[in-house]
């Protein structure tokens, strides 16, 4: 992590569609922080959507059970498929066929969608933001940040504010919280109360006893391929 240069609060990456994927992606959108991080969401063009048709016909479907009443349109509008934007002329990242190290690198902490919101599932998603030096926050169970902490690692609800971001009002009001913080107050928070506990993340990952080979070339090999 390179806190000193980074141009972005966060990361948010959100790459197949699901309800808690869509209903944050929202609060990102409708709360006006979404520029403020290195975002993704239903990347276009990839083996398994029909983009525009499934896309829609998955939406609508979730929207009832998750997103605030309001018209399906506006939601549809805010929902759009997007890329990360370009950090530089020559560089366009698709999936895993580029580096995302640089994003990692341009901003200061993670908000992870998990792969299932309501139950204990880390996967490289996690583990790649303990590795890039990230303090994150997962969008769900409070209980995959009680398990991080049985496995003997730091989480950051201090940090953020927050114990849990489960439901649509806790998703906009996290959002609306970081789009009102200083980039430059909350690089000095990391810098002078967190160094210690990333560092032990960090240094825990890479010295557990468990078998970690698989979780961490599948992590590398998306970082750096």
């Amino acid at each position: 992590i390179d806190i000193q240069s980074s141009s972005k609060k966060f990361i948010s990456l959100n790459r197949n569609l699901k309800a808690h994927r869509i209903a944050w992606k929202y609060a990102m959108s409708t709360s006006g922080v979404q520029s403020q991080g290195h975002v993704s969401y239903h990347l276009p063009n990839l083996k398994g959507y029909k983009c525009d048709s499934d896309h829609d016909m998955i939406l609508r479907k979730q929207c009832k059970s998750w997103l605030p009443d309001a018209e399906i349109d506006d939601i549809v509008q805010h929902l759009t498929p997007m890329k990360l934007d370009d950090l530089d002329i020559n560089h366009v990242p698709i999936s895993y066929s580029d580096s995302i190290l640089s994003y990692y690198r341009d901003s200061l902490v993670s908000f992870i969608t998990e792969s299932h919101h309501d139950s204990v599932f880390l996967t490289e998603k996690t583990f790649k933001a303990i590795i890039m030096g990230h303090p994150f926050f997962i969008i769900g169970t409070p209980e995959m940040h009680a398990r991080l902490r049985e496995k003997g690692y730091h989480t950051f609800e201090n940090l953020f504010g927050y114990d849990k971001i489960v439901e649509y009002d806790q998703m906009s009001s996290a959002c609306s919280k970081m789009r009102d913080c200083n980039i430059n107050e909350l690089r000095n928070e990391i810098l002078q109360n967190w160094m210690p506990s990333i560092r032990h993340n960090f240094e825990l990952f890479f010295d557990s006893q468990c078998d970690w080979n698989i979780l961490e070339n599948k992590i590398k090999t998306q970082l750096f391929s």
